[in-house]
């Protein structure tokens, strides 16, 4: 009898599991201050871990611990800019909303006052024509043809 083996990924699955938790980096920025200072903050001290590991791997004897912790100051620093970014998109939708809310508006209003510039050539229309019989259809039908142009503007089709 032959025993099953799992597939690939379940071993790796299995075997981070069994691993002891993940320690939590450390935050290495203020979450008071705002997230764009807080972000500058984090980009100079990258840099300067960066520059430190790229110098300690350039030099002759360098020892493979300092380089590890080095790395790891730099996947820390690395962990604490996407936090920093992930709350920083909350504030970037909301932001969004309120141009698309803005854009709307504009393009209301802008329908909104050709609808009443519409609405005024049509009770000007009607004026005119008002005291006119009806032997003279004219007015009647340009006072007509100028309420369906409004209502498919409004509408958007014609009945």
């Amino acid at each position: 009898m032959q025993l099953k083996t799992r597939p690939q990924g379940c071993k790796q699955r299995a075997a981070r599991a069994a691993s002891p938790t993940r320690v939590r980096s450390p935050r290495r920025y203020d979450s008071e201050t705002s997230p764009y200072a807080s972000l500058r903050a984090l980009h100079r001290e990258l840099f300067a871990a960066y520059t430190t590991l790229l110098q300690s791997l350039s030099s002759a004897r360098h020892s493979p611990d300092a380089v590890q912790s080095q790395l790891t100051e730099v996947r820390v620093l690395i962990v604490n800019i996407q936090h920093c970014l992930n709350s920083l998109r909350a504030k970037r939708a909301n932001e969004d909303l309120i141009l698309i809310l803005r854009s709307q508006l504009a393009r209301k209003r802008a329908a909104i006052l050709a609808l009443d510039s519409a609405c005024d050539d049509a009770r000007t229309q009607l004026k005119l024509h008002q005291g006119e019989g009806p032997a003279d259809g004219a007015g009647a039908a340009a006072a007509a043809s100028l309420a369906s142009q409004v209502f498919i503007y409004v509408y958007g089709f014609d009945v």
